[in-house]
């Protein structure tokens, strides 16, 4: 999930995949409890857990502290997405759904594998909808039941005329959305050829796609945008959708109509690593764009972009190498957590950042750090004050920053 909720605008139960692992129901009197006692049992184990650490470095910080694992018992790592008390992780030749009611007590409920391929996963707004992306396009999977997920509709590369870089072509990365009653699914091709833009359509259980434009025939270099996040900006009056545009920088666009998306700021320029991802939001009056790089210079920078036809740089972060970089990241209450495929789980601070290009900034400095000994994540997702690493299982931690079942600490689409 690409989450923002600064002020924005927008495992003791396992099962294995294809195993037999039943999952408790949802009502089952054995795992009755309420939400008070589940989150005051946490509340309980992070009693002594300061918000700043004395040092952070390459191990765990003292500000982090692990609750569980949900190990799959097959590996892999993934795309993560939360919706309400649902976590969906792309893996597998598909996803599977873990309730996280009971942060300490995570449940499997079900694993899909019918998709052959599991680069992204998303969810509709309407909830009753997975999006999975593969090599060969998208399958919609009706999660309506959890517990018994069924492809409710397909959508195939081959369906559409061929576009210009076709043979790279596959539904790396999805994003989801509604606007004015109509939802709409996005897809970062992994092409050249921008950002695919389609209707998503038809009752749940008879799904489709409905290719209706690109935001440009060509756009981000050999591999073309990575990602994208979309939020409605209160200052400019309309949805924003910011896209991570690989060698070429990143570009925003107007998206009252996706159907005519209007390109109105960014910075286009030739870039010495591969964008990633990207997030946006507010920090008090200004607006805050933050990307990732990931090959090449693996950079995290910082932007005010409250202009946003002239953004400007504020802070950058590295480490690792070209092979092991920084993933996925998302933005809640001011400030960034990042997946990093060979360090762990990195916090940062959003608060100070300078108003003005600073040399004091430029070298950021995380604030907590999750380092256990698998430390490859692709994802981070918050739930109600919870952490969830998406690594070799889900991983479940607190942050001293942060009180269990406090809602504002929860990733949003």
């Amino acid at each position: 999930m690409r989450a923002i909720a600064l002020l924005l605008v927008p495992l003791l139960i396992a099962g294995c995949l294809g195993g037999t692992t039943k999952a408790l129901p949802l009502d089952d009197p054995i795992v009755e409890r309420t939400r008070d006692s589940i989150f005051g049992e946490i509340q309980k184990l992070m009693e002594g857990v300061p918000c700043q650490a004395s040092a952070v470095g390459a191990a765990t910080s003292e500000n982090i502290k692990p609750l569980n694992i949900l190990k799959w018992e097959q590996g892999g790592n993934a795309e993560a997405e939360i919706r309400g008390d649902l976590l969906y992780s792309a893996r597998g030749g598909g996803f599977s759904i873990v309730n996280i009611s009971d942060p300490l007590r995570p449940v499997i409920l079900s694993n899909y594998t019918e998709t052959k391929g599991n680069l992204d996963i998303k969810v509709s707004p309407d909830n009753m909808t997975a999006l999975v992306g593969a090599g060969w396009g998208i399958d919609l999977v009706d999660v309506r039941n959890p517990y018994e997920p069924k492809r409710s509709g397909q959508w195939l590369f081959t369906s559409v005329p061929v576009i210009g870089g076709a043979p790279l072509n596959n539904a790396h990365m999805i994003f989801t959305m509604e606007i004015a009653k109509q939802q709409w699914v996005l897809m970062a091709p992994n092409s050249n050829t921008g950002i695919w833009i389609f209707k998503l359509e038809g009752p749940p259980e008879a799904r489709k796609l409905t290719f209706v434009t690109t935001t440009l025939p060509v756009q981000g270099g050999p591999l073309g945008p990575h990602d994208m996040v979309v939020q409605y900006d209160t200052v400019l009056k309309t949805h924003v959708m910011y896209s991570a545009d690989g060698y070429h920088g990143w570009t925003a666009w107007d998206m009252r109509d996706p159907a005519k998306p209007m390109i109105i700021g960014g910075l286009v320029r030739p870039e010495t690593g591969y964008l990633h991802t990207i997030q946006a939001g507010w920090l008090e009056s200004r607006r805050i764009v933050v990307t990732i790089a990931e090959v090449g210079a693996n950079v995290m920078q910082v932007y005010d972009a409250t202009n946003i036809r002239a953004p400007v740089l504020l802070a950058m972060w590295q480490v690792g190498t070209p092979s092991s970089a920084q993933h996925n990241f998302n933005i809640v209450q001011e400030k960034i957590y990042l997946a990093h495929y060979g360090s762990g789980i990195f916090v940062f601070d959003l608060k100070g950042m300078p108003t003005t290009p600073s040399t004091k900034l430029i070298d950021y400095k995380p604030v907590a750090h999750y380092a256990p000994a698998s430390t490859s994540f692709w994802d981070i997702v918050l739930k109600d004050g919870v952490l969830y690493g998406s690594g070799s299982g889900i991983h479940v931690f607190g942050y001293g920053c942060v009180v269990p079942g406090d809602k504002a600490f929860t990733s949003i689409n």
